[in-house]
């Protein structure tokens, strides 16, 4: 197999992170990287699962796929950012002292 379609899976997973880091969910190092790593892994993904469905399908099909698998990855980890950081602030938020 021809590793050009697979870096522009991956081209195309970096692509869906770096535009979904204009939205002010994950800020700093940690949610770069774990955009990264999202979009990255989930672009390949998406293509092979299309590439399983639809063995005979053309090129531009499993790109779409990798475009998809993308932003799901992306929205898995949104969602279990916002989960994790709204339990922790849930639980490390100062009570006023009474008087």
């Amino acid at each position: 197999m021809n590793s050009n379609p697979i870096f522009a899976w991956i081209a195309i997973g970096l692509a869906a992170s770096l535009a979904v880091m204009i939205l002010p969910f994950r800020r700093g190092t940690l949610g770069v990287v774990a955009n990264l790593v999202a979009g990255g892994v989930g672009g390949p993904l998406g293509a092979v699962i299309g590439a399983a469905l639809f063995p005979n399908a053309r090129t531009g099909m499993r790109l779409g796929f990798a475009a998809i698998g993308a932003f799901v990855a992306l929205a898995i980890v949104h969602f279990g950012w916002s989960a994790y950081t709204s339990s922790y602030t849930k639980r490390h938020q100062q009570h006023p002292s009474p008087r």
